[in-house]
């Protein structure tokens, strides 16, 4: 089974290109009439294709090739070596900084000066990028299972649907999953998982499902609902979905019934040295606590905030106060959570009014501090300490929580403590996506 992949611009944002340098180790490309089809003209050096009036054109070297344009699509492939595609800075690229791919690329106008850059594999040479990429090697091989069950099963329905673009899925962790490219030798312990996983995808009614994974639960993992908007509307929440829903990583359900911040408060408080309670407490990332001063936080929350209201999918989930200003902050309040503790609407008390963020990743974002050193905060599993000044005026905050990314489906982290444990990836599949079949493509 052969799949489209789109490949997105150096910081992983968008299928959109200005320009791309195309080359191969050994100097040599082709230029096909189709994947796999006929030589239509080979090239002994680098080539640089770019979009004018609507039109693909072919550099060799730094020039023009007369003769050799499209107004649709191009395919580019190497003899039996990876092409390279210079200043994509992949971490598949070895021993450059340009992503390395096996493949067919496929060059295609997508407007009158940008173009758009895809690759076509068996899904199976897909799957071996997207394990290097996603997850260690190092880990528990019936972790490793799980891991490409879940990668195989994703790349059939991602959550965003690229039709529209002409792939099947795109190579960004932002919005897919991480595809940094691919190299002829791959670490034996990754093969071995996708070869004793060959084929097997997750289905539920018969059909792949949505096979969302992140790093860390931090003790529970979170239903569907609670983290995502529906990707046609952007509607929040979407309906729930049935085998994406809120499962314990540990015996610790049993303890009297805890929910809310109640429960990310207890999980955070166990005793870090106890690595068995939960099947994720082995790692750093189960927990994490950050400290802003009173002037980190204004120095910067105000302007992330207004970054954010200008996207247009993150616009929604920030409402400002009447005044549609941002004062001095007085406090931070949960609004609302998940009974598995995710806050999902967030209160910035300022002296302006209250702004109310809403969304467990726009909440992530909104503490986004360069000088803190903080792109977005692990999860949204967390509560606050306030700690204020002689003046009552807020001086410092500590925000401590528990888990690393949204924490729906699959956890990694999660997989290799229960596979440690002694269960088998089909188990431990079945736990994180309970009433989904493991079946056969």
């Amino acid at each position: 089974m052969q799949i489209w992949i789109g490949l997105t611009n150096k910081e992983l944002t968008s299928l959109d290109h200005r320009s791309v340098t195309i080359k191969s180790r050994s100097g040599q490309l082709r230029l096909l009439d189709k994947p796999g089809g006929a030589l239509v003209h080979s090239f002994d050096g680098p080539i640089t294709v770019y979009v004018f009036d609507g039109k693909l054109k072919i550099s060799d070297k730094g020039r023009p090739i007369v003769g050799l344009s499209s107004e649709s699509a191009i395919f580019i492939a190497a003899q039996s070596e990876p092409i390279l595609v210079a200043d994509l800075c992949r971490a598949g690229g070895q021993d450059s900084v340009d992503a390395a791919y096996l493949g067919t690329l496929r060059i295609a106008v997508r407007s009158q000066d940008k173009l758009g850059l895809s690759l076509f594999c068996p899904i199976e040479t897909y799957m071996r990028g997207v394990l290097e990429s996603e997850m260690p090697a190092s880990y528990h091989p019936e972790a490793l299972k799980c891991q490409a069950v879940a990668a195989r099963t994703y790349a059939l329905n991602p959550r965003i649907d690229h039709g529209p673009d002409k792939v099947s899925v795109c190579d960004s962790y932002l919005c897919c999953q991480y595809f940094s490219g691919l190299n002829k030798h791959i670490d034996p312990r990754i093969e071995d998982a996708i070869q004793k996983t060959s084929l097997k995808i997750l289905t539920y009614q018969q059909k792949p499902i949505l096979a969302l994974f992140s790093a860390c639960a931090g003790g529970v993992t979170e239903d569907f609902q609670n983290c995502f908007s529906d990707p046609i509307s952007n509607a929040f929440p979407p309906a729930p979905i049935a085998y994406l829903k809120s499962v314990f990583e540990g015996q610790f359900a049993q303890d009297p019934p805890l929910s809310h911040e109640a429960l990310i408060r207890y999980l955070y408080s166990r005793d870090a040295e106890d690595k068995t309670f939960s099947a994720d407490a082995w790692n750093a990332k189960f927990r994490f606590k950050h400290v802003f001063t009173a002037n980190q936080l204004e120095g910067q929350m105000h302007f992330q905030i207004e970054k954010l209201r200008r996207i247009k999918d993150n616009a929604p989930f920030i409402v400002a106060p009447a005044s549609n200003a941002f004062g001095l902050i007085k406090k931070f309040e949960p609004l609302k959570r998940s009974a598995a503790g995710t806050l999902i609407e967030l209160g910035i008390h300022t002296s302006k009014g209250t702004w109310i963020i809403k969304k467990e990743l726009v909440i992530r974002s909104v503490f986004a501090n360069p000088q803190a050193r903080i792109k977005r905060l692990p999860s949204a599993k967390i509560f606050f300490e306030h700690r204020m000044d002689l003046n009552g005026l807020l001086a410092e905050l500590s925000v401590m929580g528990t888990g690393s990314g949204h924490g729906v489906g699959l956890q990694q982290i999660g997989a290799h403590g229960h596979a440690k444990n002694g269960l088998k990836y089909e188990a431990i599949l079945r736990h994180y996506y309970p009433g989904a079949t493991l079946s056969s493509l």
